[in-house]
């Protein structure tokens, strides 16, 4: 069979049209790809990104703020205690002064702590239950220990409460040890006897003896705050890739 070569260019410029049109359809394939991609980095993947770090942002100044309150709370209390346990040894004041001086160091702090106490439970639990999580446990022990530190500096001078508050204090620091996921690198310290009363440096020794205990016990507490993801902010890889599929969820 004979074929003219008119033909033959036919085909070749048919078969180069159509080699063309391919290559303008990959061309175009890859441009819509390449939009596609940028509309999915620009409606999804950037507000997830932006969701992250403004949740991160936020959790790190609600921990800072629980931190900064109880830390606070604590110098507060244990400062006004040790004062009321330096008048309340060396009879510098009336009883009536002194109750009133420990009803406020114990108003104060049960405000303080009362407002720790509901952040800790609103953001920082893991359990379903939140009176079951250690931290909230933790705490509570905590709570009641600084109580019966107020309680021991005001009852100083009556051996009977004393005793009683100082085992109320023994009793919780034993209970905050078993809840904290870290050693609580302090003893109990110990009953200040009526002897080294009048002593020079007196109310700053065993000031300092018992705020020392008191702060560092609540080192573990922040810890657990500071390890724990704060409920109702969206951090980490987990989070961000469902922030990617559920967008809207």
């Amino acid at each position: 069979m004979h074929v003219h070569a008119s033909d033959l260019d036919a085909a070749r410029e048919e078969a180069h049209g159509t080699a063309a049109s391919r290559g303008r359809t990959i061309r175009l394939g890859l441009k819509a790809a390449r939009w596609v991609a940028a509309v999915v980095i620009v409606s999804v993947v950037v507000p997830a990104a932006t969701k992250q770090w403004s949740d991160n942002q936020q959790q790190h100044q609600l921990k800072s703020t629980v931190v900064t309150q109880l830390a606070s709370a604590v110098a507060r209390a244990t400062t006004d205690a040790g004062f009321i346990l330096g008048e309340q040894a060396q009879y510098r004041r009336s009883r009536a002064q002194l109750l009133s001086a420990y009803e406020r160091t114990v108003s104060a702090w049960k405000s303080d702590a009362s407002a720790v106490g509901a952040q800790i439970a609103g953001y920082f639990t893991t359990t379903g239950n939140a009176d079951e999580d250690r931290l909230v446990q933790g705490f509570g022990a905590y709570n009641y220990l600084v109580q019966a530190y107020i309680g021991y500096c005001f009852f100083y001078r009556d051996a009977g409460p004393r005793a009683g508050y100082l085992e109320a204090f023994r009793t919780n620091f034993g209970k905050l040890r078993r809840q904290v996921t870290r050693p609580i690198g302090v003893a109990v310290p110990p009953l200040v006897r009526s002897g080294e009363v009048g002593k020079p440096g007196f109310r700053e020794q065993a000031q300092n003896e018992w705020a020392a205990a008191i702060v560092n016990a609540s080192a573990p507490l922040i810890s657990m705050v500071d390890e724990r993801q704060a409920r109702g902010f969206h951090v980490g890889a987990r989070a961000f890739i469902s922030q990617i599929f559920h967008p809207f969820g």
